[in-house]
Parts: C-alpha cells; structure tokens; sequence
C-alpha cells in the first residue's frame, strides 16, 4: 500500500496524469492533466502517513506539504500543508487508489 502513496506522489511531482490515472482507475485524467498544465513544477511530501487496513479495503491519512510554481505569474515556489485521506482497495494482489480527498 505504501508504494501505492509513493506512486502517487511521484505522479503528483512529475505533472503526470497518465500514470495517477494507472493506480487511481477512476479519476478524471483529462481535469488532472489541465490542472497540470498551470504548474510548472511541483513537489509532493508526505511527513505522516497513518494506515487503517481491513481486509481487502485501507484508508491512509497523510500529512504533509505541496511544494508548487505556477506557469504564469509570479515564478516563485509557494508551500501548503496538506492533509491527505486515501481510500483504497486491493485487487488481485494490488492495491488501487478509489478515491482523495486533500485538504
């Protein structure tokens, strides 16, 4: 499970939609490329992550901070603190993002 986090905070930190969309099946990865496309960079980083597993089904909460320069406008990096909540689901001996929510 926890590779599945690093996945997406590896996706998250290259801009790639396509390969969110690969460990989270239902999201929107034309709304997230769009998205991406006002960054110009970005950085992701998990400080906590508390994990609840049962059975085939977790949840994550992590805390953290989301590093980020936008494309146009001002270049300079703006930080946030960020708590992520992960639902996630385990098929066939993988787990799968099904749903974030980031506050």
């Amino acid at each position: 499970m926890r590779n599945v986090l690093a996945r997406y905070q590896s996706a998250y930190d290259r801009l790639d939609a396509h390969s969110a969309k690969v460990i989270w099946p239902s999201l929107n990865e034309r709304a997230l490329a769009r998205a991406f496309e006002g960054l110009e960079s970005q950085d992701v980083a998990f400080s906590d992550c508390r994990l609840n597993v049962i059975g085939s089904r977790a949840q994550a909460s992590c805390s953290g901070t989301a590093r980020y320069v936008q494309r146009v406008g001002s270049k300079r990096s703006q930080q946030e603190a960020r708590q992520w909540t992960f639902k996630l689901s385990k098929e066939s001996n993988a787990w799968k993002i099904d749903s974030v929510q980031a506050r």
